[in-house]
């Protein structure tokens, strides 16, 4: 028979700040689909692009190429440019990989040790500690893109219009890190929080609960 657990850490074991928000899940499963699809451009070039055997499954990079030169024919072209591009698909499949294993995770691991008894099962205790590693792995890509750019001298996106560089490049590339990364920080703080309770509660009860 498990070890009781006191009312206080109970509730905020059992408080919904511990579980991921359906916009963090989706926006990890999304990112997840369009990193592997980018990585696929990457990796497959010169057959992703245009005049590949293979460009229909990336034909909206025919437009991206002329926002950042870095996916298009200039940045094909140079083989540091090359390399940096292929390098930084690579990391893309690897937090993919984490974005993954953070939903399931946090929404269909099995593991019963992490079930209170009479209630229904938690995500995972390790699944923030995941989400927050993918989260920071792509903040941290996205500011060595921008850090790229202002070491180069925009060598890459300067081209574009003021218009065409927001939509484009700033917004899906900068904002949305950030976001991610603040609330699975604050989801991986709770956890911790919560372990805490239940080992004082553990300990007081002359247990502690695992």
């Amino acid at each position: 028979m498990p070890p009781a657990i006191s009312k206080p850490a109970a509730a905020l074991i059992r408080s919904p700040s511990l579980r991921p928000p359906s916009w963090i899940s989706i926006w990890f499963g999304l990112s997840s689909v369009v990193l592997l699809w980018d990585a696929g451009y990457c990796l497959l070039r010169p057959r992703s692009m245009p005049g590949g055997d293979l460009h229909w499954v990336w034909k909206p990079y025919e437009l991206y190429g002329e926002i950042d030169h870095l996916y298009g024919l200039p940045g094909f072209t140079s083989k540091s440019i090359t390399g940096f591009t292929s390098a930084q698909a690579t990391l893309n499949i690897i937090q993919s990989t984490l974005n993954l294993e953070y939903i399931y995770l946090s929404h269909f691991s099995q593991n019963k040790r992490w079930r209170l008894e009479g209630s229904e099962k938690r995500s995972d205790p390790k699944a923030p500690l995941i989400g927050f590693a993918a989260a920071v792995m792509m903040f941290s890509k996205t500011v060595l893109y921008c850090l790229q750019e202002y070491f180069c001298d925009s060598c890459s996106i300067g081209h574009n219009h003021p218009y065409d560089l927001l939509v484009f490049w700033i917004i899906p590339n900068d904002l949305a890190p950030p976001a991610s990364a603040g609330h699975v920080q604050t989801q991986l703080a709770n956890h911790l929080r919560a372990r805490e309770t239940r080992c004082r509660s553990g300990r007081r009860g002359g247990s502690v609960v695992g």
